[in-house]
């Protein structure tokens, strides 16, 4: 059985401590799931978050 880390967050704005954590689960060899969030207090709409964390997750070492 694989273990996998799952990371949930708001991703308001995703910055580089989330990539760090990101980093280091895939170093341990763990896939990773990632889900977004939403409430009424974001700061950025959906649609830019995502576009963050996918251009950060380009800049992962996989």
């Amino acid at each position: 059985m694989s273990r996998r880390a799952i990371f949930v967050g708001r991703w308001s704005p995703f910055h580089k401590g989330h990539l760090a954590i990101m980093q280091k689960k895939i170093d341990e060899g763990k896939p990773l799931l990632i889900f977004m969030r939403n409430t009424l207090y974001d700061i950025y709409p959906p649609e830019l978050r995502k576009r963050m964390v996918e251009a950060a997750m380009a800049r992962l070492k996989v």
